[in-house]
């Protein structure tokens, strides 16, 4: 495999035609309303690219990994044009392409679907191009529910070229836009997003003007409060102390980061999660097969949380959840240098667990 200096790719286009604004002029909404569904394709495609399970709950380490690889960098947006340039910010993760180059991920998934829009505005069988590539239906319903966003309404006058690295160049229009939802076969009706949240402290005072009560949790090491229904909190109140799987809607700012989350409509206790990503300082593990963890919490020892990993006997203990949950993942980084990637003869026993924690690993580690 090349180098990343070996690696040549020109950068993706959104050139827009046909706008009611002054000639060479675009209104900053319907840019960063394309721009925004752009970004969320090219970041579902990347969820499954990297084979993640639909809308996995996790505690953020999969996002900072699919951020590094999958985020798009605008280049240029000249003035008197509407020709947007950007190209995808992951350089360093190449995989092969089908005529046996290299190209990074989130070169791909932006190549695929700028193939699915020259598929539907060929009517080549788009459903069946999406059933071939896609194979998860949850991901499929997704991917069509964002693409149909992305073109123009029927009654727009404007229209959409999108260009490859390559050059290739396909039309979106709103003529289209009928043909998107009949690429997906049957009503899609999108599930709610899924969450896992330590309950760390309940407030028990109603909120003003809502009726609901609310209890702290901890999201990517930040505090947040989140509001629940009185139907639902006694289900909160049981589980303090524990992780619950909550869904719900949130809000995210320009960095994707949660900023808000909000109308829970379900809460479930979960003494094991099922973890994809470990991040550690600057080393992201994404797993070839999850790592299963236990979580308890007992407030009357010193050690509040307590997560462990019985294959790998991992186990950390701390008083504060983040912590604990930073220390596991330092644990599991330990492990991996230590044993993975240790150049020392190694005792039979020692290899043995090398073998177990590489039967993890995939191939997108960094090293």
């Amino acid at each position: 495999m090349p180098c990343v200096g070996d690696v040549k790719m020109s950068g993706f286009k959104l050139i827009f035609k046909g706008l009611k604004e002054k000639e060479g002029t675009i209104a900053v909404p319907l840019l960063v309303n394309k721009l925004e569904i752009l970004q969320k394709l090219n970041y579902i495609l990347g969820e499954h690219q990297e084979k993640r399970p639909f809308k996995t709950a996790n505690f953020g380490a999969r996002k900072k990994a699919i951020l590094s690889e999958y985020t798009l960098i605008l280049d240029e947006l000249e003035k008197g044009s509407t020709v947007l340039r950007f190209h995808p910010a992951g350089l360093q993760s190449i995989i092969d392409s089908d005529d046996g180059s290299y190209e990074p991920k989130g070169a791909r998934s932006l190549n695929c679907i700028h193939d699915l829009t020259g598929i539907i505005a060929e009517n080549e069988d788009p459903a069946g191009y999406l059933a071939e590539h896609i194979s998860d239906k949850n991901y499929r319903g997704r991917i069509v529910d964002l693409l149909s966003d992305f073109y123009p309404k029927e009654d727009d006058t404007y229209t959409i070229t999108f260009e490859n690295d390559k050059g290739k160049r396909h039309n979106l229009d709103g003529k289209i836009r009928p043909l998107v939802k009949k690429t997906m076969d049957g009503d899609h009706i999108e599930d709610k997003e899924s969450l896992y949240c330590p309950v760390l402290e309940l407030k028990m005072e109603v909120i003003k003007n809502t009726g609901m009560k609310s209890f702290v949790t901890s999201i990517d090491g930040r505090k947040m409060s989140i509001p629940v229904d009185n139907d639902l909190f006694d289900e909160v109140l049981s589980n303090a102390g524990k992780v619950v799987e909550i869904e719900c809607s949130y809000k995210t700012d320009e960095n994707g980061d949660i900023t808000e989350i909000y109308n829970v409509t379900k809460v479930t206790k979960k003494v094991s999660l099922e973890i994809w990503d470990i991040c550690y300082r600057n080393n992201c593990y994404n797993l070839k097969s999850p790592l299963e963890i236990k979580i308890d919490s007992n407030i009357e020892k010193e050690e509040n949380w307590i997560i462990r990993n019985d294959d790998l006997e991992i186990i950390s203990m701390g008083q504060k959840w983040d912590e604990t949950l930073n220390a596991f993942y330092e644990e599991f980084d330990m492990l991996v240098i230590q044993y993975v990637h240790s150049d020392e003869a190694l005792s039979k026993g020692a290899e043995e667990l090398r073998m177990k924690i590489s039967s993890y690993l995939g191939g997108n580690d960094d090293d």
